[in-house]
């Protein structure tokens, strides 16, 4: 069975993405970026730890990956570090928000 649903949004201009609101709005995302990928990482470690095989574990390199994480959590958070999106993430068909509305901003990153 499938759904449609539709929302009434539309995607941001250039000149939208100079609006200081919509700009702060979408440093809201990359300072929750580091947050979702840490999340990520630890999700993706501990299923790993679940692989049925030695040969699987040697295969992935899964024995540094704790230490690998660790590391890169540790560099991030350091405060001469900044997370940013990158390969167009911020392009404009890629940024949506509710019509006639700045507060809510929704991220798409397909590719194409």
């Amino acid at each position: 069975m499938a759904r449609i649903c539709w929302f009434s949004y539309q995607t941001l201009s250039a000149d939208d993405l100079r609006v200081s609101d919509t700009a702060a709005k979408l440093r809201e995302h990359q300072c929750f970026l580091l947050i979702s990928l840490r999340v990520l990482f630890r999700t993706w470690l501990k299923e790993s730890k679940n692989l049925p095989s030695p040969l699987e574990i040697d295969e992935f390199r899964l024995e540094g990956l704790e230490d690998e994480i660790n590391l890169l959590e540790e560099r991030l958070t350091r405060d001469d570090q900044d997370i940013g999106f990158c390969h167009n993430d911020f392009q404009y068909g890629n940024v949506i928000r509710e019509t006639n509305a700045i507060t809510i901003i929704v991220l798409f990153d397909y590719e194409y």
